[in-house]
């Protein structure tokens, strides 16, 4: 079949004709007209009417490129809005219509023959909230506010939404490009909603609210740059609040060795270790089945701001806690000169070992204490391998070649058990 919907400039008899698709075929046909005057209406007003026998009527639209609204009816349906020049339909986001360019728009509405009904077009409101200032509001019923903000570059921005009556529906926009924005935790609880973020460079954002409801909803809204410095080396102090998030900072260098932990009394805490582009190194609980406080040590790969992110753990507790950093230098390996290194679960050891280009070298790792696992990372490229121990005892034993001159970081992982390790590495013949 096929649809055809044309707008007359003036009264008079129209003609319509029908032919078969590219002058072929024939045999019979129906035809049907449908006929309706849409009712004007401008936005944020509202239309009372009677639905005809057909069930259903238009109302038109006049909107500039990228207006929105939202429409609300009450006794009857909204079953379409269209761009009545490319008679193209558009798709909702929260209940609400963005128009991709100037033009007349149709509202379709339907319901029962004679069905009384009400619509109202509703502009969203549109806020602006600057950093660390609170923004309030009551939401109307089904309306929509648009609060703007403009996050840092580089720095971890936490969004902390509140709100105490109808639940709101949520989407964040963001006003440009950013193929690094990265969301670093989030944190709900009792009609609260805190999630941080990290934009690679300054970013525009627009985070949408809706009250999907006919009952006033009140909200209020802050946007906080939660970085906080910690020291050197030592304890920081901080305060968690319920349903809340912990951001600290630290600049560590490439083949440093940090401890990083979370110590707490009044809640079970949790840690992300997030690196300086973004990427989460590690998310930890408990320590182990008998210590609650996270625990994480690791060699860093590359150098930059290091972000520790606390919370606790189902979002469920609060109170004092603090963050500790333990750093030390990597040991270097020489040639006959075993090392003795400290080893756990969780807990690895470290040693650098320089080579010539095209050097074969023999590695051993031994314990008694533990089963324990070598890998081996060019500090300048990709990890060369990981091997584990065989046999009774567990030991590891490899040979390698260096593919360039340099500066090589071995890893000592303990598969299980914890106590000390002998690494030794042997020049090949």
């Amino acid at each position: 079949g096929s649809y055809l919907q044309v707008r007359l400039d003036r009264a008079g008899k129209v003609q319509f004709r029908v032919r078969g698709f590219q002058g072929a075929g024939g045999g019979r046909y129906a035809l049907s007209l449908e006929r309706y005057v849409a009712v004007p209406l401008g936005l944020g007003a509202a239309l009372s009417g009677e639905l005809p026998r057909e069930r259903w009527c238009h109302v038109r639209l006049q909107l500039e490129q990228g207006e929105r609204f939202v429409p609300v009816v009450d006794g009857a349906q909204l079953t379409a809005v269209e761009h009545f020049a490319a008679q193209q339909a558009l798709g909702e986001n929260l209940g609400a219509y963005t128009a991709p360019q100037a033009g007349e728009y149709h509202l379709r509405i339907e319901g029962g023959e004679r069905a009384r009904f009400t619509l109202r077009t509703l502009r969203p409101g549109v806020r602006r909230a600057e950093a660390g200032v609170l923004v309030g509001a009551n939401l109307e019923p089904f309306g929509l506010d648009l609060v703007r903000l403009r996050l840092p570059a580089g720095a971890a921005s936490l969004l902390d939404l509140g709100q105490w009556g109808p639940e709101l529906q949520t989407w964040h926009r963001l006003l440009g490009e950013d193929p690094q924005w990265r969301e670093l935790g989030s944190a709900q609880k009792g009609g609260r909603s805190r999630r941080l973020f990290l934009p690679a460079r300054d970013l525009e954002l627009e985070l949408w609210l809706r009250n999907p409801g006919g009952q006033p909803a009140p909200y209020e809204f802050r946007h906080v740059v939660l970085d906080t410095p910690l020291g050197a080396d030592g304890a920081t102090a901080a305060m968690l609040p319920l349903c809340g998030l912990g951001c600290h900072v630290l600049q560590a260098e490439e083949g440093e060795v940090l401890t990083v932990r979370v110590l707490a009394t009044t809640f079970d805490a949790g840690m992300v270790v997030v690196a300086p582009n973004g990427e989460t190194l590690a998310c930890l609980g408990d320590a182990g089945p008998l210590e609650r406080d996270p625990e994480l040590t690791f060699c860093v790969p590359f150098p930059g701001t290091w972000r520790v992110v606390a919370y606790a753990e189902s979002h469920t507790g609060s109170g004092e806690y603090r963050v500790e950093v333990a750093r030390r230098a990597v040991p270097q390996l020489g040639f006959d000169r075993p090392l003795q290194l400290e080893v756990a679960p969780g807990r690895d050891g470290y040693a650098k070992l320089q080579l010539a280009a095209g050097q074969e070298v023999w590695l051993s790792a031994r314990s008694r204490d533990c089963d324990v696992a070598l890998s081996v990372d060019d500090d300048c490229g990709p990890r060369l391998g990981t091997w584990e121990g065989g046999g009774v005892d567990g030991n590891v034993l490899c040979a390698m070649r260096a593919q360039r001159a340099g500066t090589y970081t071995l890893f000592v992982h303990s598969r299980a058990g914890a106590g000390r390790c002998t690494l030794s590495a042997r020049a090949g013949e």
